[in-house]
């Protein structure tokens, strides 16, 4: 059977596959920009977006969604948003996708070359974004495997499964509560 969450929408191609492998996912609704994101969540009645956070961005989220929590002050680099009216989520991770995997392999004292990818940040950016990156690339999976065990992506994976799984019915204490966990194991 095909797991299609076409109501999770990532930004980038690395959160793209990132999301996909924490949901098991054959595939999920990736979009090319954080505005595309934006307009791709309006059309669901229920969708959980995952963006960048960057300096460009943070005004805009504000105007119509709601900070649950806010895990960068103890390293998880995750900020949760809820729609003011919506049954919608945003993650945002701080700063971005790449450089968030970047650090949780590195707090995880993994050798990125042992995957054959680049630990230089701009390098790293340029395979992620320059369109040759695919979901089979064994290189992100041995790396998304390898990295799963960090706090911040079981906080992640956590939040999105629980999100994809209760809908409608999700409560924000729950949400909460699953990102208090993330931060106490990130002390």
């Amino acid at each position: 059977m095909s797991r299609i969450f076409l109501d999770i929408i990532p930004e980038c191609y690395i959160d793209t596959y990132l999301v996909a492998y924490l949901l098991r996912a054959d595939r999920v609704n990736h979009q090319h920009s954080c505005n595309n994101v934006i307009n791709a969540m309006k059309a669901n009645k229920f969708s959980v977006g995952i963006v960048d956070y960057d300096k460009a961005k943070r005004d805009a989220y504000n105007h119509h969604w709601t900070l649950l929590a806010k895990g960068t002050e103890k390293k998880l680099r995750i900020l949760f948003f809820k729609h003011h009216t919506e049954p919608h989520y945003l993650i945002a991770i701080e700063p971005a996708m790449e450089a968030f995997v970047l650090k949780c392999a590195e707090e995880l004292n993994l050798n990125l070359s042992y995957y054959g990818l680049p630990a230089n940040l701009d390098e790293f950016c340029h395979l992620t974004k320059s369109g040759k990156l695919t979901p089979k690339d064994i290189r992100f999976k041995r790396l998304f495997n390898d990295i799963r065990t960090h706090p911040s992506i079981e906080t992640l994976q956590k939040v999105l499964q629980y999100l994809n799984d209760c809908r409608y019915q999700s409560s924000d204490n729950i949400i909460k509560k699953l990102i208090a966990e993330g931060l106490a194991l990130n002390v």
